[in-house]
C-alpha cells in the first residue's frame, strides 16, 4: 500500500507545508516523509489527511546508517527529488547538554542525506534547508541590544547550518550533484507547534495565540524596536516547490526565502488584531 515515491521530505515540521503544497498541486504526485514519530503526530496526520494514497510516512532517524537502509530497502530509488530539513533547534542549555548530538543531526544527517541523493539514478534536485541565523551576529539571532555584548562564538544551529550549506556546494562541484540551499526567514503558520526538536516560538506565534485565546498581549521594550523577516507557512511551501519543479538547475547556491524586511513588532500586532479583533474567535 505504499505509494512509490518521487519525492523526500526529511522532517515532518514546518516543511510539511512543502508537501501539501507539492501535492495538491498535483495529483499524481507522491511523497515520503521521513523523520520520527513525535513529528507525525494528530496535528501534522490531520494536515496532510487528503493525500494519505500518495503519501508515506517513514520511520528513522537521519543519524542511523540502518534508517538509510531500510528507506531504501522499502522504496528503492525511484525518488526524483529529496529536500534535507532534519534539525534540532537547541537553547544553550540543550547545546551543553548534547553538543555532539546536534551536529550529528543537523549537519551529519545533511550529509548522509547527500550520499543517499548521491544514489539516486533519477534525481532532479536536492535541496537542502538552512536558515536565516546564519545572518546573525555570533550565537545570536538578533542584534545585540544597547549595552548587551554579543557572543564571541557562534551557536551550534548557525554554525550547523553555515557548514551544512558549504557541504551541499562542496557535493554538488564534487559529483555534479544538481543541489542548492535555501534560508527561510522565520516561519509562522501551520504546524508551528512543540515536537522535541522544534520548542522555540517567535513572536507571530505568540500573538496570534494570545489574540485567539482573547488574551492580552504584553510587549517588553518599544514597539518600535527592530523587528525580523517573517514568512507564513504556506507562502515557504510554495516557494520552495517552485524551486523544485523548476527545469533549469538552480542559478545560486543558496536562495533566500522571505518578504526581504524586518517587520516592527507594532505593524505585527497591527495585522494580527486586524484579522482577528479581540473576543472574536
Amino acid at each position: 500500500g505504499q505509494p512509490t515515491p518521487d519525492f523526500l521530505l526529511l522532517r515532518a515540521q514546518v516543511l510539511s507545508n512543502v508537501v501539501h503544497a507539492w501535492l495538491a498541486s498535483d495529483s499524481t504526485a507522491t511523497a515520503v516523509i521521513m523523520d520520527l514519530p513525535r513529528a507525525w503526530d494528530p496535528a501534522a496526520q490531520a494536515f496532510l489527511a487528503a493525500f494519505t494514497g500518495r503519501l508515506a510516512f517513514f520511520e528513522g532517524s537521519v543519524t542511523e546508517e540502518a534508517a538509510w537502509a531500510g528507506l531504501s530497502e522499502q522504496h528503492g530509488s525511484a525518488f526524483t527529488h529529496v529536500i534535507s530539513g532534519a534539525a534540532v533547534t537547541p537553547t544553550r542549555a540543550d547545546e551543553e547538554a548534547g553538543a555532539a548530538r546536534i551536529l550529528d543531526v543537523n549537519l551529519f544527517g545533511a550529509i548522509r542525506a547527500l550520499e543517499f541523493a548521491r544514489s539516486l539514478p533519477d534525481l532532479h534536485r536536492f535541496v537542502f534547508v538552512s536558515s536565516d541565523a546564519v545572518y546573525a551576529p555570533p550565537g545570536l539571532v538578533r542584534p545585540p541590544l544597547e549595552g548587551e555584548e554579543p557572543q564571541s562564538s557562534m551557536a551550534l544551529y548557525s554554525l550547523s547550518k553555515f557548514a551544512g550549506e558549504k557541504a551541499v556546494g562542496r557535493w554538488a562541484e564534487l559529483f555534479g550533484l544538481d543541489a542548492t540551499c535555501v534560508r527561510f526567514a522565520d516561519v509562522y503558520g501551520q504546524l508551528d507547534r512543540d515536537t522535541g526538536a522544534r520548542n522555540r516560538h517567535n513572536a507571530p506565534y505568540w500573538v496570534c495565540r494570545q489574540a485567539v485565546a482573547g488574551q492580552p498581549v504584553r510587549v517588553q521594550g518599544a514597539l518600535d524596536d527592530l523587528g525580523w523577516d517573517y514568512i507564513a507557512a504556506p507562502d515557504v511551501g510554495g516557494a520552495l516547490c517552485a524551486l523544485l519543479r523548476a527545469a533549469q538547475r538552480p542559478a545560486l547556491p543558496v536562495y533566500v526565502i522571505g518578504i526581504g524586511r524586518p517587520v516592527p513588532h507594532a505593524e505585527l500586532l497591527e495585522a494580527v488584531f486586524a484579522a482577528a479583533p479581540p473576543g472574536e474567535s
